[in-house]
């Protein structure tokens, strides 16, 4: 250890870079003299602001009634930091005190929920018990904690703020009822933080990240009105604070569907979420953006169609994307239009879609994408005949069927394949991304897609993803590279008739002949991302 201290202050500042476990650090500090003067300023670096609930009154517990009052208690939840200590917003405070400390901070985290981002829902559970251990549905902080969140202009050197929220969507509303009591950030509630964010006095960031974003357009006449109500200055405040931005991360999440009204990706938020997504994020940011990370709890770029072909990003050197699917040669043609910028590309668990199968009924438009309206798109295979027939008895074979029926759900569906392959992706990159340095294609470890759904239903869960991982990303050739759609399970797959309730299992050969195999070609997909990483400039 003696010859590591006895090193130049520049060697050990080099050495210490390579450190990015936060315990690890602080260990360094206790070395010696010269490690601490060296390490401190990594440790201090990013900071994170954890939530600091406020207390709960009148918390309800099992022998608690309005008949007896007094039985109520008040609880203050604690929130325990991944070192599982209870925190207390003191802390950053003290940070923000210090004026020495003060000048080292240049990221701050700032949580509004729980370290693991997972505030597991409860529905219809009442009493909540949970929150006593620190997952609290009640998105309050204590005043410390709104102190030290409006006092974040104060940090001299502050370049990045990451704004991390559960990953549980908010629910739209069904027959009048909102599902939204169990969590933790309900439809409307991230975009107030934000509002909060972009509106503090003097705060000049180049980085930002959303974890756990959720963009939902007004559904009732009082959401527009309360967005009708947000003054100009609001909006200009958001658009400047956007425009100055070098670097966007965020992750997207969704609401979960109940079961019994449908699926997420049809009558969930998505179709408005991407709809929206653009205009709201990337248009405001495009001039002086030159990093842009994109994952969603869903696929997403087909369905829902994410729209980027009025976008470009004259500055973007590095772009990663989460689960992105490729239908369109527009989406590789438009990577590719930052040839002259782009040094760095991360793919992860995105896919090419080679077919899809959809009701003839709706159809699909003369771009191949389903119909922009989102009634049609909704109701695509669960209308008319459907609906009411199809829906509860699959089988064409059932004696109970008449000719005539059996011959309407024959030719009820269709299908529409893409010939596009990644190794043909793999070519058009190696030879158009003059300036690339760093790919990856794979599907990052951080992926957790065997997760439950919320209300305990049939469906599964929306899965759990990765953060801030992009670079640790395998090249691999994973299975589900190649996706089809399939619009009456309404679902991506990898083969056909995946999974116990599908409908393929009641079909007949005339179905059946139209459904592709996955495309077999690891081979030359494997060859062609082997060219591509042995291109790359060095």
């Amino acid at each position: 250890m003696a010859e590591l201290t006895s090193l130049p202050n520049e060697l050990l500042d080099r050495i210490v870079s390579y450190v990015h476990v936060k315990a690890d650090l602080a260990n360094l500090r206790l070395v010696s003299p010269a490690l601490k003067a060296v390490t401190t300023s990594f440790y201090f670096a990013t900071v994170p602001l954890y939530a600091h609930w406020r207390a709960i009154e009148n918390y309800d517990h099992d022998d608690h009634d309005d008949e007896h009052e007094e039985d109520a208690v008040e609880i203050a939840p604690h929130m325990r930091t991944p070192n599982n200590v209870n925190y207390n917003a003191d802390a950053f405070k003290s940070i923000l005190d210090c004026e020495a400390l003060n000048k080292l901070v240049k990221k701050v985290d700032v949580y509004t929920c729980n370290p693991d981002c997972d505030n597991v829902p409860t529905w219809y559970s009442g009493l909540r018990d949970h929150s006593i251990d620190g997952y609290s549905p009640n998105d309050e902080m204590a005043d410390i904690w709104r102190d030290c969140f409006n006092r974040l202009p104060e940090l001299q050197n502050l370049r990045s703020v990451a704004l991390i929220f559960d990953r549980h969507g908010g629910t739209s509303r069904y027959d009048n009822l909102s599902y939204d009591e169990d969590i933790l950030h309900g439809i409307g509630a991230r975009s107030n933080w934000q509002t909060l964010l972009f509106g503090l006095i003097g705060l000049k960031i180049e980085n930002l990240s959303v974890r756990h974003n959720q963009e939902c357009a007004p559904e009732s006449d009082e959401d527009r009105k309360r967005i009708n109500r947000e003054s100009d200055e609001v909006r200009a405040s958001r658009n400047r604070f956007l425009s100055g931005l070098h670097s966007l991360r965020m992750s997207l999440v969704h609401e979960q569907s109940l079961g019994e009204n449908g699926t997420t990706l049809k009558e969930g938020d998505c179709l408005t979420c991407f709809q929206i997504f653009p205009t709201n994020w990337l248009k405001p940011t495009a001039q002086n953006l030159k990093h842009l990370t994109l994952y969603a709890d869903l696929p997403f770029g087909f369905f829902p169609k994410l729209e980027l072909r009025d976008i470009h990003f004259p500055q973007l050197r590095t772009l990663a994307l989460g689960q992105y699917v490729i239908s369109h040669d527009w989406q590789v043609d438009w990577i590719i239009s930052h040839h002259a910028t782009l040094y760095e590309l991360y793919l992860d668990h995105c896919s090419i879609l080679f077919q899809i199968g959809h009701s003839s009924k709706a159809g699909l438009n003369e771009e191949g994408y389903f119909h922009d309206d989102k009634k049609s798109a909704c109701t695509s295979t669960h209308d008319g005949l459907w609906q009411e027939s199809v829906w509860y008895s699959l089988d064409p074979t059932d004696d109970g069927w008449s000719q005539s029926t059996k011959e309407e759900i024959y030719n009820a569906v269709t299908f529409a394949s893409f010939g596009t392959r990644w190794h043909d992706v793999f070519d058009r990159f190696s030879r158009s991304l003059p300036r690339l340095r760093t790919f990856r294609f794979g599907s990052s470890d951080q992926w957790k897609f065997d997760t439950d759904n919320r209300f305990e239903d049939s469906e599964p869960g929306l899965p759990i993803m990765p953060w801030e991982s992009e670079s640790y990303i395998k090249n691999e050739m994973f299975e589900a590279r190649y996706l089809h759609y399939n619009d009456w399970d309404e679902e991506y797959g990898v083969e056909w008739g995946e999974g116990e309730d599908s409908v393929i299992d009641f079909e007949d050969k005339r179905w059946t002949a139209g459904m592709e195999e996955p495309p077999a070609c690891e081979e030359e997909d494997e060859k062609a991302l082997i060219a591509l990483l042995r291109g790359l400039k060095t």
